[in-house]
């Protein structure tokens, strides 16, 4: 879960080194922060951070603020309406979800706990309307496309203070360009969006949030704060005057809630033998306890032609968007279904041999195949139409996939011995299902594809994957959190934190705990340990109600979601979430630390190679979300030419990974291509 610390003395020096070079630049300056440790003051103490809380504000404190933003197109409504829609809605959330109204107290200590914000804040204050000139001045009204929006939306949730609050917001915003010219759900309407901190939610939580914004009233939920009417007499308001505050109640923490998160001993063992036994041993025996190196880890200096690489920490965040409408979804589906019925059939009718494959697995499979197309080997003329990359050779890789772990009614319901349900909103209650190719491309590309999807299946939709993925979680609980002898006696130096992307502050920490040390020590060292991460909501609920916004969740034009990509740990993040219109799909990831295509490839569209070599590709995520596009509809296509098939006959039985990810390439090729005609006839007009 962690990969590998960089440990030792020399490995603190340099981040020591770092740190106050950052601070030497910025003495003195005006935009320097100073991290209040203490918060905002008053108001009623609720619960400590859960494990995944205080993970999130580990993040923040090393300059990676880790944010979750939905946006969902709402086409019969214009944006004033929309947010007078809204508003009245968030007053009622706020009521009923305490967490909703609370910050951090003491952030960067190890007490870290959550507390009221005093004075509460309004509807009015989390509100931001963008459609309205003087309302909000910060990137107000031009956002050509859907993920402009997005990115103005992180650039928001990097700047909340965890301290004092609020950690989340509503926006409303015109219609983009890209909407209005076409696309999803119409050229009309307006855009509502919805943005966390992770520290406040999960990306149910963000979803959950939406759905209740645009539904006339909330859901069932019996974590919700059941608001009482207000007392008319003057002897009754006496008596609530004088009473004690009632206790805070916030969510549980998932430690407490979810059992997996208690890791075996061979969990534990593991991970310890990792962090802290295996960076010990010479140089040259390390690789012998290690899993193999995956891209883009594997990308050297050497490979890096004009050292244009960076370290992810030092690099801004960027994300794109794009949308798979909902024929083609249906078509994605059928695909999966048509490979598990042909692999059944195959094993004589054994359930055991059929995947299950959901739609999950099935948009996996398509950022597998852009990921192969990604980072396969340059030839000459290696794939023909397929251009000039070999998606048979090319690096091992490592995805992740997000689970969600939280109960709900009906699911605590369901099991046994009835534990209860985890609140619809708010809470961090998630896991993380890793999924390795063969250390052999070769032996990846001659896989069947069922073959493939049992095997990713088996760790993300069973009762064992979902512990093991609920365990990787659970070893946060043994990151060392003692002060540490840093050579000179004292017990943690004052750390400079580096600048969050985007703007010009520091973050102060004072005395880092273990897990801001841990983190910022990963950071430092550069190298990311795994190539994507999935994290796919599902579909958007039914919307309750019948009122303005409609009874059905078609009646949304258009949704999309995504976290802000991290500086350890995964490349490229993948985030997905669907509604009657189809499925938004985002790419996010660290402008300049991820390596990218060949400037020469006959993959790239017009303008889109950077510099020479696989460093100088600014637009890294721009390509894979074109590779991604390719996939999915290679896939559907795919479902429809085995559609006329039997079971017992058909091709989905033995079609194979790499003759997928071979017509993946030739699809980018002649969607570049295609692109290259357009621009070469426009320069001509």
């Amino acid at each position: 879960m962690f990969g590998t610390a960089a440990t030792g003395r020399a490995a603190k020096a340099a981040a020591t080194a770092t740190a106050t070079a950052t601070a030497t630049a910025t003495a003195g300056q005006e935009e320097q922060v100073v991290e209040d440790c203490r918060g905002g003051g008053g108001g009623r103490k609720g619960r400590t951070l859960s494990l995944h809380e205080r993970y999130s504000v580990a993040r923040r404190h090393i300059g990676s603020p880790p944010v979750v933003a939905i946006v969902a197109h709402v086409p019969h409504l214009r944006p004033a309406a929309l947010a007078g829609l809204v508003e009245p809605r968030i007053a009622a959330l706020l009521a009923a979800y305490p967490l909703l109204a609370c910050r951090v107290d003491n952030p960067a200590s190890r007490a870290a706990a959550w507390a009221e914000i005093v004075p509460p804040p309004s509807a009015a204050a989390i509100l931001h309307r963008y459609y309205d000139h003087g309302k909000d001045d910060r990137n107000d009204g031009d956002h050509a496309a859907v993920h402009d929006i997005i990115a103005n939306e992180h650039r928001f949730g990097a700047d909340i203070d965890y301290a004092r609050g609020p950690l989340w917001r509503a926006a409303v915003y015109p219609l983009p360009a890209s909407l209005r010219t076409g696309g999803a759900g119409g050229a009309g309407g307006a855009l509502l969006a919805v943005t966390i901190a992770h520290v406040v939610g999960d990306g149910k939580t963000a979803l959950h949030l939406l759905h209740a914004l645009l539904s006339d009233r909330l859901p069932e939920d019996p974590h919700a704060v059941v608001v009482e009417p207000p007392t008319t007499t003057t002897q009754q308001r006496q008596q609530q005057q004088q009473a004690p505050p009632p206790p805070l109640v916030l969510p549980a923490r998932c430690e407490d809630t979810i059992p997996e998160y208690r890791p075996s001993l061979g969990t534990i063992a593991a991970s310890v033998a990792s962090e802290l036994l295996v960076p010990l041993l010479p140089a040259f025996v390390q690789p012998l306890f290690k899993p193999p190196t995956v891209w883009p880890a594997t990308v050297s200096a050497a490979d890096d032609a004009d050292a244009s690489l960076k370290r992810p920490i030092d690099c801004p965040p960027r994300v794109v968007s794009l949308f798979v409408p909902a024929d083609t979804v249906a078509r994605l589906k059928a695909a999966g279904k048509k490979i598990a019925n042909a692999a059944a059939a195959a094993a004589g009718g054994a359930s055991a041999a059929a995947p299950l494959a959901t739609l999950n697995t099935m948009l996996h499979t398509a950022v597998l195949l852009a990921l192969m197309v990604y980072t396969a080997e340059d030839v000459q003329g290696g794939l023909g139409d397929g251009g000039d990359v070999d998606p048979s050779r090319g690096p091992p890789l490592a995805t992740y996939t997000a689970m969600s772990l939280r109960r709900d009614v009906s699911s605590a319901a369901a099991s046994a011995p009835h534990p209860p349900p985890h609140p619809r909103l708010t809470g961090n209650y998630v896991g993380a299902a890793s999924f390795r190719t063969p250390s052999s491309r070769a032996a990846l590309f001659s896989q069947p594809v069922a073959a493939h999807l049992r095997a990713y299946e088996a760790r993300v939709h069973s009762v064992a994957g979902r512990r093991v993925a609920a365990a990787a979680l659970g070893v946060l609980a043994f990151v060392p959190d003692d002060p540490r002898d840093d050579g000179d006696g004292t017990a943690a130096l004052p750390v400079a934190l580096p600048p969050r992307a985007g703007d010009g502050a520091v973050v102060w920490v004072a005395r880092p705990t273990g897990w801001e040390r841990m983190w910022w020590d990963k950071a430092a060292a550069g190298k990311y340990w795994g190539t994507a991460e999935l994290s796919n909501l599902g579909a958007l609920p039914r919307l309750v109600g019948g009122g303005k916004v409609g009874a059905t969740e078609a009646e949304v034009g258009g949704v999309w979601f995504s976290q802000t990509p991290p500086v350890v740990g995964d490349a490229f993040i993948v985030d997905a979430v669907g509604c009657g219109a189809g499925v938004g799909l985002c790419v996010s990831w660290r402008d300049g630390a991820v390596p990218g295509p060949s400037s020469s490839s006959s993959l790239l569209l017009p303008g889109g190679g950077g510099g020479a070599g696989r460093g100088g590709a600014a637009a890294a995520g721009e390509h894979l979300a074109r590779l991604l596009g390719a996939a999915v509809r290679v896939l559907a296509t795919a479902a429809a030419a085995w559609e006329s098939e039997s079971s017992s006959s058909s091709a989905a039985a033995t079609v194979t990974v790499g003759e997928l990810a071979a017509a993946t390439a030739v699809e980018a090729a002649a969607a570049a291509a295609a692109a290259a005609a357009v621009a070469s006839t426009s320069s001509l007009l």
